[in-house]
């Protein structure tokens, strides 16, 4: 078993002790992109915008999602719309090595500009 069947299924028993909690999931979700399952990641993602709409999903932690499956475009909008809404976890952008392969992008030294964080 890889480190990354691994890390998968702890966020599996994560996601069941937490009661389907987003920010689980979205783990778990990174998870699957990291490891080449794309189309698991993308099915969470996708279960989670038939959401109520009261059920806040950070637009952040769907940007490093999207960086896990390489998928750059995907990743600045939902970056983009998490500094629109103000997501509070934009306060890891600088740190979180989960979007470390967007850093070369100008588009996130573009954004570092606009929160003030260059």
């Amino acid at each position: 078993e890889s480190l990354f069947d691994e890390a998968i299924s702890a966020c599996q028993k994560a996601v069941d002790f937490s009661g389907n909690s987003t920010d689980v999931l979205l783990n778990l979700a990174f998870g699957y992109a990291v490891s080449g399952k794309e189309e698991k990641a993308l099915e969470i993602i996708e279960e989670m915008h038939k959401w109520p709409e009261h059920k806040y999903i950070s637009n952040f932690q769907k940007a490093w999602v999207y960086a896990g499956l390489e998928n750059k475009d995907k990743a600045f909008q939902y970056l983009d719309l998490a500094y629109n809404d103000r997501d509070p976890d934009l306060v890891y952008l600088k740190i979180t090595p989960l979007i470390d392969d967007l850093h070369a992008d100008p588009r996130y030294n573009a954004l570092l500009r606009k929160m003030g964080l260059e």
